[in-house]
């Protein structure tokens, strides 16, 4: 279950209005833009918020999986390079592997391009046009 906290890491002033992004899913520019509006159209919104930031306890460094592990901010994002190198490395075995069948198929064309039967059929060619 999601807990409402201020996210001081994407927080501008303390952090109340990431936490609610993060806590709704939504993209932190629109809350941020919701929350402006609201400050001038209803200008109860200024002591709410602080008593948000007063009352919600910080994010906890540690973010929890739905395997119920806990990975630290560095930890993920080690293991999201580690997820990306492999999909990188097999992209580029499949590619280097296109590139040699290529290049193989380049080395027959050249050998019968530059053979005596390539030029043999050329001639019979030029005597039939």
């Amino acid at each position: 279950m999601r807990k409402l906290y201020r996210d001081k890491r994407r927080g501008m002033i303390a952090g109340v209005a990431a936490g609610i992004a993060h806590y709704l899913d939504l993209n932190i520019i629109v809350v941020r833009l919701l929350l402006i509006i609201c400050l001038f159209t209803f200008p109860p919104t200024f002591f709410i918020y602080f008593t948000l930031a007063i009352l919600l306890k910080k994010m906890p460094k540690k973010q929890k999986k739905a395997s119920g592990l806990e990975f630290s901010l560095e930890e993920s994002v080690k293991m999201q390079f580690e997820e990306t190198m492999k999909v990188f490395n097999q992209t580029q075995q499949a590619t280097q592997s296109s590139l040699n069948k290529c290049e193989q198929r380049i080395i027959k064309l050249e050998a019968f391009v530059t053979s005596d039967e390539f030029e043999f059929q050329r001639k019979i060619w030029d005597l039939k046009s």
